[in-house]
């Protein structure tokens, strides 16, 4: 929380210091990093008040506490005992994994996934790629579930957003 605050407040400061130890790297990596950073505070400019900064935060952290919790069900119901802090290991791999620009994240969230079960959790390599595959249809099934759920409650909106626009539309052309 600290480090957002001071990112969004302190910005070119940050900056600075951060163009200062990359570019030592290199100055097109550094250059390319600040990009990306440079994003990611802008994006940080819609949130508007502590308020609303806390209800992301916490949302944020009720999130991945869930996908924590799936995580560690999933290998528990193959029979496996993994400390459930573990799992942080497990979310912080798969994140890169999903980060990778791949088709749904289809193969580099899978691999990632894998290294974390199987290397790190000692789980035999036929049981950790099964784990894998059930952890990615548990992930993809709440939402394809659910989703549609919240989208009939949706629609009722959405066709007022629609009703709006084509009144708007009869009274320019009036």
């Amino acid at each position: 929380v600290v480090f957002f605050v001071l990112l969004n407040l302190k910005t070119e400061k940050f900056m600075s210091i951060f163009h200062k130890v990359f570019s030592k790297i290199s100055d097109k990596f550094a250059e390319k990093l600040e990009k990306v950073l440079r994003h990611f505070i802008d994006g940080l400019t819609a949130i508007k008040s502590f308020k609303q900064f806390c209800l992301v935060y916490f949302w944020s952290m009720a999130t991945w506490f869930v996908i924590l919790l799936a995580f560690w069900s999933v290998i528990r119901a193959f029979g496996f005992h993994v400390p459930i802090y573990h799992m942080f290991v497990l979310i912080i791999l798969t994140s890169t994994g999903a980060a990778i620009p791949v088709p749904a994240g289809v193969g580099s969230w899978h691999a990632f996934a894998y290294i974390g079960i199987h290397y790190f959790f000692g789980i035999p390599s036929a049981n950790a790629l099964a784990i894998v595959f059930v952890m990615h249809l548990v992930g993809f099934m709440v939402p394809v579930i659910l989703g549609p759920l919240f989208a009939i409650g949706e629609m009722k909106e959405i066709s007022e957003i629609l009703a709006a626009r084509k009144k708007k539309a009869a009274k320019e052309n009036a």
